[in-house]
């Protein structure tokens, strides 16, 4: 009985060799993201010096704001 050439074996599992690689890193930047962890959100001072503290929801200031 003959076997297909290497190559066209290899070839069939091309995708299923990317779909792999491509689900690790997947899992490799999900676990390095919890260890990381996202911005905190908190009361900081306001920019504009309005002496009261302004919400930062972790990305941007907010229109919360505390005297």
């Amino acid at each position: 009985m003959l076997q297909p050439p290497l190559g066209e074996r290899l070839a069939r599992r091309v995708p299923w060799i990317v779909g792999i690689g491509i689900g690790w890193l997947v899992v490799l930047v999900g676990a390095a993201m919890l260890i990381v962890g996202a911005p905190a959100s908190q009361w900081a001072p306001d920019p504009h010096g309005e002496r009261r503290l302004r919400y930062c929801d972790g990305a941007r200031r907010t229109d919360h704001v505390a005297d």
